[in-house]
């Protein structure tokens, strides 16, 4: 899988970012979602508990294109998380990463976003030649399953 950047909200800093390894962006339920792990000693973990707004930023920089899911992220329940750990189809595997004693820090997470944000500069997609740069954007309330579109950013209607 691929790697992209989590973005938490941290009370004291403002906003943390770091590198992850979610599994590829999947349909639940007809929503769109995101899972991922980390370990309960993380810094990650703690910010999650505190505030779950978070930003995962996947970029591709041989096509110059970037997306953006922007929403809150829960962490799974012990079941589900166990399901994740046993079944993690990702290198490497769950087992060289949480060794032994350290198994029981495991947590998974699923993102849920309410915005999504597509920037391409080859297809003309924000920045360009459009004047407020606005890239496509679609966004739904955290109670909907009903997504809008926010701005065209260059696409034909």
């Amino acid at each position: 899988g691929g790697l992209c950047v989590l973005s938490t909200v941290n009370n004291v800093h403002g906003v943390s970012s770091r590198m992850i390894q979610p599994l590829p962006v999947g349909l639940e339920e007809g929503q769109v979602s995101v899972l991922f792990h980390t370990t309960s000693k993380s810094r990650k973990f703690e910010e999650l508990q505190e505030d779950h707004r978070c930003t995962l930023t996947f970029l591709n920089a041989r096509e110059l294109t970037c997306i953006t899911f922007t929403g809150c992220a829960h962490r799974l329940q012990h079941e589900e998380e166990q399901q994740v750990f046993k079944n993690w189809p990702l290198f490497p595997p769950m087992s060289a990463l949480y060794i032994e004693d350290t198994a029981p820090n495991f947590t998974a997470w699923r993102v849920e976003p309410t915005r999504i944000q597509l920037v391409s500069i080859p297809a003309a997609l924000g920045g360009g030649k459009r004047e407020d740069w606005a890239a496509p954007e679609v966004s739904r309330s955290p109670d909907s399953a009903e997504w809008s579109v926010v701005c065209m950013g260059g696409m034909q209607d």
